[in-house]
């Protein structure tokens, strides 16, 4: 797989993103851009690459400029951070210049997105936001769910209330599929029971908050309540039935489903509450809109979006 994107003065972008099926095995791939320069830069620049889900060798005009690990055999990666590699300007030339990025993959869904070359100097803060938004925002929500959880579970035990255990509960989820999402290097057996707990977990949170929110707008109605709980267990049901063959349906429609569920749910308790009807606290509908956030956030992110 080639791909070329004609040069500018100072920067360009590439976006790819192909499936390979379950059960495929390692493949290699060369991922190649170009830019044109008027005149060869006296500060060193810089290559960003905002998402590589495989990692891979990256070189300018034939010399290596840095490597991200990259699948093996035996081993799966799926790199959520950026990564920013420094290009001496004594390997660029006046014209055109080739970016090649080599790189290889397994079965599963994969991304090269947001790659552009610049001065260091102007790729390092976009560098720096970006790893905050793919890196370290899951570890303050896993923090954060924690506290709550903790928060929750404390006031149930004191006081047992059915709606008290379904906060508790989703905050609990939440902290676990967090766990999934810093993961970025794993033995390739553990891939299932990592897949599986992230469904099973968004699938999860996304039921109980929508059962808690209708619950505390005074929606109460058990059919509807069953069905949201069906579609919620359908994910990972799937994943385990097809062998993981089903990855591609569930990332393209079961997951988004997920989302228009909660965000269902998030404005029918926001409607409640600016009518001054029985609904959810405030700071409650903050949160849950943090998380809706955080949820489309990551699976934006898996789109190479």
């Amino acid at each position: 797989m080639h791909s070329a994107a004609g040069g500018v003065s100072r920067s360009e972008r590439l976006r790819l993103r192909w499936p390979s099926a379950e059960g495929a095995p390692l493949q290699g791939v060369e991922l190649r851009m170009s830019f044109d320069l008027a005149a060869v830069p006296a500060e060193p620049w810089s290559v960003l690459i905002v998402h590589d889900t495989n990692g891979g060798k990256i070189s300018v005009n034939g010399r290596t400029i840095g490597a991200v690990p990259q699948p093996t055999e035996r081993t799966q990666v799926r790199w959520r951070r950026p990564h920013l590699l420094a290009i001496a300007p004594t390997l660029l030339v006046i014209g055109t210049n080739t970016l090649l990025i080599e790189t290889a993959f397994l079965s599963g869904s994969h991304a090269l997105a947001g790659v552009d070359v610049g001065p260091l100097a102007e790729m390092s803060p976009r560098f720096e936001r970006e790893f905050f938004l793919s890196y370290t925002v899951p570890w303050i929500g896993a923090t954060l769910a924690a506290v709550i959880a903790a928060i929750f579970g404390l006031l149930w035990l004191r006081r047992p209330d059915r709606l008290l255990g379904l906060l508790t509960l989703a905050a609990v989820i939440w902290v676990a599929r967090s766990g999934y999402f810093l993961v970025e290097t794993m033995p390739l057996d553990a891939r299932f029971w990592l897949r599986l707990l992230y469904y099973a977990t968004s699938g999860g949170f996304a039921a109980v908050m929508t059962l808690a929110l209708f619950r505390l707008s005074g929606r109460r109605h058990p059919r509807e309540e069953r069905a949201i709980i069906g579609y919620a267990v359908a994910g990972p049901l799937l994943l385990v039935l097809t062998l993981q063959y089903a990855v591609p349906f569930l990332d393209q429609l079961w997951t988004p489903g997920l989302l228009l569920l909660a965000a269902a749910a998030f404005v029918y308790a926001l409607t409640a509450r600016l009518r001054g009807q029985e609904s959810p606290q405030p700071v409650l509908l903050a949160a849950v809109a943090l998380a809706l956030a955080a949820a489309l956030h990551d699976w934006l992110l898996t789109r190479g979006v």
